[in-house]
């Protein structure tokens, strides 16, 4: 650990005589030390320190985590003595007087715990810091306490009771363990955005902490440097205060309520008409305010305050007036109608609606920001001349507003399947009201893109926001008894309740969700804002901006006669239940997956059934002319692949398994049995392997399962549990990469160079074709006598390639750092038409050529860029890179050559030995990243079991097959070099080619090709198969393929399937004895032919 300047660890047996003996309280200051900086690089793994803000919210929830633990054994008494006489020794940055102070104010501790714990049922649970009565419901701790240990919950149970479940494993009952990390929940990502789990990670403590997700940091940051579109910067300030209505505001507001009928009643009309709704936001941001004060009294201005601060938003952008699908104003009406009988039950409601008040306060200060940097700003810019500070704005803090209303939220929904009635209606319309806030939020924070230097948005921040949205409607479907849409409303006694209910279904428009495939309360919730209807309006109540071009729309889902989903209800204009249908407690849908037909199962899908909803077309022509007025900014937030990850994708369900159609007959009934449940688990655990998943059929524990042992020794090849992404370490051995790692590259510095100079200059590099140029920060080096960094460099036959080494290398390399660059770079020339020509080379086969060009031709014509695609190409340009060394420019070499005093002829070129082993470790970091990305989104891919999938799948296939004939052309290079003595290579004794090549094609190629046959079953065609290289495949009718994706397998079937020959001659096996550049003609081509004969 001595590498990141750590202490050694000290050894138990006593120094030698003469050396220093630390004192027992020494250690133990080094030990603390060393732990604390440990922590502080694993946390941060090379990046920037997080802000401020978000470094104490870590701490909290680890003291409070640390605080349970000394409360559990009855210590907490002693612990609080503790803190306030700790020694003066103990606080540098702060005195321990302040420490005492800051401790008697009540910040201590977020739960107080008594030592006793038989003092009743409340001081068994955990009591949630400045809320009246609420528990953190999501901690172990939190479970009534059982002296019978069969009795507690098994699924919900820690592993050791060092921490509380995570939230995902809470939600969809799993058994968490107490690792940082839990084994069930994905890791980190943002790779797969309609993975909302993965966004968040393992998320454990309360649901206020995801606080930081809707406001984060930069949110409340006070003081930013504008970037004037002109040309310019300068430094706004910023006061954050916590938001309030004005009485200005009120009596603008009261204007609007008087003069306006329809306002005042909030009529569903205003807002569904567009028309109507564009001169409701003309006059209410008027400056008109009314006077008088008598009639104020008689109306509740708080129940207008949320649709007035929304009409501000709809005036300032043409985007708002988008068709929605679900009128806001009826939420508005509809919920301060409710909440007049039972305020209490509707606090949480208020909430939400004070929520959206304040995020269109921070929607319009942004707004303003971004015209006052872009020169549009009408008049002098509205800075408070009351401060002393100049440019000062007023900032609205939302941070404390929304940690009360997801405090609140989780108190709500504080167990499983007991949430109904009116906390649950409430609830539900809060949930609707609060994504209408989380949607205008991030619009206002993307703004901060157009003006602010440096730019704190970034996409991966709309996901995070969406996906804490989407975990909060998977804690209500959780804690709900019942469907509050889909529920037999004809089984509630009470009148009101059961006009509340129809009411909310009318809304929500449940009559027609089956129509579009939406299985029930969660699925409406989780779709919200992802798409656009078949008759052009925006899914959802209120339009987000950002992302809103990507959008798809969906179509109409063909419902059989007499196969409805819902339940006839008098008054309601739903379709009739079939005659035989009888209305039962059974058939109510409830949300644990406990009843059918309508039952939500938390761990089934994360995307709808590809049948259900499919990309078909643009919203209509009126939404589209609002798309053109309002988005002109909207292009500099796309990404360079032209799609968008904040399109988000349509979520069903929780998890990362692939869609399953609804149920229609068969299927099991009831509890498994319990031998048969115990093995079931186990081999959750495990997981079944590839062979089995894709028959579909029950898979066994063992390294070999039963069913693979008894099909043979050709299918025990294929008894893999592993994901796809594992076969990166068979892509890439240790012994290939040896030579640049970060250890061996030090050591051939210190080895032939006395230490760099402190000069450093900027050069630019290329690397294969000049496709493109990376400008790298170099400094000079001392060379050692006859040491190789100056050796000039020769091809495999010994004769001089014409390229001189300089002195120059990176001093400090930052690998992460120049990786991402180099990938933006790639993202880049991808676009560029000539790719395929810069990236192939000269040895590349014919096959190769045409198969390449076909799909770089698909991938061009894609409206919306494939990333499966787009990254494989970014693979195979990052192993092409690894193929040859970099060189420098003609000005950059001939800056070198005039700071060094060398005469050297124009036609020379020039690399860098030292610099050439840096770029080749680059080139295999982003090799390795990209490898993983795009194995990983193959693997999810082909677990979609989607055939609209077939052609990505089929071209990602192709693309994958010559990175693995790079793969092999390269270890054999390598191999080569190091028995010819190269100074550039040194390999372990005991690697050949001949194992390397056979490795890859026994093993990834091998499974990949037999899972994709397997999967779409393309040698039964006659069969239910699916193989589109037929002859009598039909195109569009067959499979649902788009125009883009038939022309290019009526491609491949023309111009290469056509010449059976070509194929043919390049299916053979490799020769070894060649040399290097015939192996590389041999080998190229080689898998690509063999997978496409695999067709035939």
């Amino acid at each position: 650990m001595a590498a990141i300047g750590c202490p050694q660890v000290l050894s138990e047996d006593s120094p030698p005589v003469g050396e220093w003996q630390p004192s027992e309280e020494e250690v133990e200051a080094m030990l603390i030390r060393k732990l604390a900086m440990l922590e502080e690089y694993i946390r941060f793994d090379g990046h920037s320190r997080p802000p401020v803000g978000d470094r104490c919210q870590v701490l909290r929830q680890k003291i409070r985590s640390l605080e349970d633990e000394i409360s559990k054994a009855g210590n907490l008494s002693s612990a609080l003595r503790y803190l306030q006489t700790v020694p003066e020794s103990h606080f540098r940055q702060v005195t321990c007087k302040s420490f005492v102070q800051w401790l008697d104010s009540g910040n201590i501790a977020s739960s107080v715990m008594p030592d006793d714990a038989g003092k009743g049922e409340s001081s068994r649970k955990r009591k949630v810091q400045g809320s009246n009565d609420g528990y953190h419901v999501f901690s172990a701790s939190s479970q009534k306490s059982s002296l019978d240990p069969s009795s507690r919950s098994k699924r919900l149970r820690t592993e050791g009771n060092e921490k509380t479940p995570c939230l995902r494993c809470r939600i969809l009952k799993k058994k968490c363990d107490s690792l940082e990390q839990c084994r069930h929940c994905p890791s980190q990502g943002f790779d797969n955005e309609s993975d909302y789990w993965k966004v968040l990670g393992c998320f454990r403590g309360h649901l206020r902490d995801l606080s930081i997700i809707f406001c984060p940091a930069f949110s409340r940051s006070c003081q930013r440097k504008l970037s004037y579109r002109p040309g310019g910067i300068e430094i706004i300030n910023f006061v954050l205060t916590k938001s309030r209505v004005s009485d200005q505001k009120r009596r603008r507001m009261l204007n609007l309520v008087l003069t306006r009928d329809d306002f005042f009643q909030l009529a569903e009309s205003s807002w569904e008409d567009t028309a109507r709704r564009e001169s409701l936001a003309s006059s209410g941001s008027s400056s008109v305010q009314y006077d008088q004060s008598t009639d104020s009294q008689k109306i509740d201005l708080e129940d207008y305050e949320a649709a007035w601060s929304v009409l501000q938003a709809v005036s300032m952008d043409r985007v708002y007036l988008t068709k929605t699908a679900y009128n806001l104003f009826t939420l508005l009406s509809l919920g301060n109608s409710f909440s007049k009988s039972e305020p209490t039950s509707w606090e949480l409601f208020k909430l939400a609606k004070r929520l959206l008040r304040q995020s269109t306060e921070l929607y319009l200060l942004e707004r303003l920001c971004a015209q006052i940097a872009s020169g549009d700003m009408v008049g002098k810019a509205p800075f408070d001349p009351t401060r002393s500070t100049p440019n000062t704005l007023v900032l609205v803090n939302l941070t404390e507003d929304v940690e009360t209303f997801l405090r609140n939220f989780e108190r709500t929904c504080s167990g499983r399947a007991k949430l109904s009635g009116t906390a649950q209606i409430a609830c539900f319309y809060a949930l609707l009201v609060f994504g209408v806030a989380k949607s205008i939020l991030t619009d206002a924070y993307s703004f901060r893109a157009t003006y602010e230097d440096p730019n704190p948005w970034s996409e991966e921040e709309a996901s995070k926001i969406a996906s804490g949205y989407k975990a909060l409607v998977s804690v209500f479907c959780w804690a709900s008894k019942n469907d509050i849409v889909l529920y037999d409303v004809s089984s509630v006694n009470n009148g009101e309740a059961h006009n509340r209910l129809l009411q909310t279904r009318k809304m929500v428009q449940g009559s027609q969700w089956e129509t579009l495939a939406f299985k029930g309360t969660k699925e409406f919730l989780l779709g919200l804002g992802t798409c656009f209807l078949p008759d052009g309006s925006y899914n959802g109540f209120f339009t987000q901006r950002f992302g809103l071009t990507e959008l798809p729309t969906i179509v109409l889902k063909a419902t059989p006669v007499g196969k409805s989903n819902f339940i006839e209800h008098p008054g309601m204009g739903v379709p009739a239940s079939p005659p035989n249908h009888e209305t039962s407690p059974a058939s109510i849908s409830t949300l644990d997956g406990t009843s059918v037909p309508f039952s939500i199962s938390e761990g089934v899908s994360s995307s709808a059934s590809p049948n259900a909803m499919i990309q078909a077309g643009s919203p209509d022509q009126t939404s589209r002319e609002l798309l053109r007025e309002g988005h002109s900014e909207v292009a500099r937030y796309d990404s360079p692949t032209g799609f968008s990850p904040t399109a988000f994708t349509f979520v069903a369900h929780d998890g990362n398994e692939p869609p399953i159609p609804a149920r229609t007959h068969g299927g099991r009934r009831g509890a498994l049995p319990p031998a048969t449940l115990k093995k079931a688990r186990e081999v959750r655990k495990v997981g079944a392997c590839w062979n089995c998943w894709v028959m579909k059929m029950p898979c066994s524990e063992g390294s070999i399962c039963q069913r693979c042992l008894k099909k043979g020794i050709k299918s025990n090849a294929r008894c893999d549990r592993a994901p796809f992404a594992a076969y990166m370490d068979t892509l890439f051995p240790e012994w290939i990469i040896s030579d640049f790692s970060a250890e061996a590259i030090s050591s051939y510095i210190a080895t032939n160079t006395r230490g760099f100079t402190s000069q450093t200059m900027d050069v630019d590099v290329t690397s294969w074709a000049d496709a493109f140029s990376v400008t790298l920060s170099v400094n000079y080096f001392n060379p050692t006598p006859y040491g190789s960094t100056q050796q000039t460099y020769h091809g495999r036959d010994g004769k001089p390639l014409g390229v001189e080494s300089l002195p120059v290398g990176i001093l400090d390399l930052d690998i992460k750092e120049l990786g991402e660059i180099t990938l933006k770079k790639i993202d880049v020339i991808i676009q560029n038409p000539r790719f395929p020509i810069q990236i192939l080379g000269n040895n590349s086969s014919s096959v190769s050529t045409l198969v390449f060009e076909i799909i770089f031709d698909f991938y061009n014509a894609m409206p919306v860029k494939n990333n499966l695609i787009h990254d494989c190409f970014k693979l195979i340009a990052t192993i092409r890179s690894i193929n040859r060394p970099v060189l420098f420019t003609s000005s950059s070499a001939t800056h070198i050559l005039t700071h060094l005093q060398i005469d050297s002829p124009a036609s020379q070129l020039y690399s860098s030995r030292i610099l050439n082993r840096q770029t080749k470790a680059l080139s295999y970091h982003t090799s390795r990243i990209m490898t993983t990305k795009v194995l990983s989104q193959l693997e999810k891919t082909m677990r979609s079991r989607d055939k609209s999938l077939w052609p990505t799948c089929f071209a990602a296939m192709l693309l994958l097959a010559y990175c693995m004939e790079q793969m092999e052309i390269l270890a054999r290079a390598y191999i080569q070099a190091a028995k010819m003595g190269d100074p550039e290579s040194k390999a372990a004794v005991g690697n050949e080619p001949e194992e390397y090549c056979e490795m890859v094609d026994g093993g990834p190629y091998a499974q990949l090709s037999h899972l994709f046959h397997a999967l779409y079953r393309t040698g039964k065609a006659d069969n239910g198969g699916l193989n589109p290289l037929r002859e009598d495949f039909g195109g569009q009718d067959d499979a649902g393929f788009d125009g883009v994706a038939i022309k290019m397998i009526c491609g491949v079937r023309e111009k290469v399937l056509g010449n059976v020959e070509m194929l043919q001659e390049r299916d053979k096996p490799l020769d070894f004895s060649v040399g290097q550049e015939e192996f590389a003609k041999n080998s190229s081509g080689r898998l690509v032919a063999k997978f496409l004969l695999s067709f035939l």
